[in-house]
């Protein structure tokens, strides 16, 4: 049920992202705030985008809470090799935004800013902001959280995985993950392929999801940064 869960709202949200209109026009699951406030059409909460944080996050959660594991959510503090992962997947994906200029897919889909006036970069980078957390928190929770829960239910043997069959399901979550993003340019796909391997056995290993969650959130931000102030 969760596979099928996951597989169904990531259909939903790209097929409405894509402003597929067969059979049916999947743009009206396109939920932003503006579209259905219009009174914050001009504020930054415009873009807060609502379909992804009910069905990413609230009705996962929901689901989930009945047992959830609070150790795994919350577990602290962190120790220095976690420290340094971060600081080095942080680095890294600095260093890949400065492909973007260089890729035309990747150009195209993230045109650059740097030309505009200053006001309207901040302007966007804060519209932009406010739309990545309404959705980052509920994309780590629903992949490295509820469908890794379901998929592994056994910790690795020794921090990697054995032969059995049942230390590999965890490999469905970086699956998933990058078929999303196939409507995306293949560079940032096989790159979220990637993205996705370490952090999803980071977090098995350690048995905690926070790690990939604030690894995420640097690399939307550096996103942001990078489009705003360089792109």
């Amino acid at each position: 049920m969760v596979l099928l869960y996951v597989a169904v709202v990531l259909t939903v949200d790209t097929l409405a992202a894509t402003r597929t209109a067969w059979p049916l026009n999947w743009g009206m699951f396109s939920w932003h705030l503006g579209n259905i406030l219009p009174a914050t059409q001009s504020g930054f909460f415009a873009r807060f985008d609502l379909f992804k944080f009910i069905f990413w996050l609230l009705i996962p959660v929901c689901a989930c809470l009945p047992r959830m594991d609070w150790a795994y959510l919350l577990r602290g503090p962190w120790k220095r090799p976690d420290l340094v992962f971060l600081a080095a997947i942080a680095a890294a994906g600095m260093a890949a935004m400065f492909l973007i200029p260089l890729v035309p897919a990747l150009r195209e889909f993230y045109p650059p800013r740097s030309d505009l006036p200053l006001a309207v970069r901040l302007h966007f980078f804060a519209i932009q902001l406010v739309w990545t957390l309404s959705w980052v928190v509920g994309w780590e929770f629903l992949h490295r959280y509820a469908l890794l829960r379901a998929v592994q239910r056994e910790p690795l043997d020794g921090g990697l995985p054995g032969w059995r069959g049942s230390q590999w399901g965890w490999l469905l979550v970086p699956l998933a993950e990058t078929l999303y993003h196939l409507q995306k340019a293949w560079l940032e796909a096989a790159g979220m392929f990637a993205l996705s391997l370490v952090l999803t056995w980071w977090c098995l290993r350690r048995r905690n999801w926070l790690l990939a969650l604030v690894v995420h959130l640097i690399i939307e931000v550096e996103l942001l940064l990078f489009l705003t102030f360089f792109g």
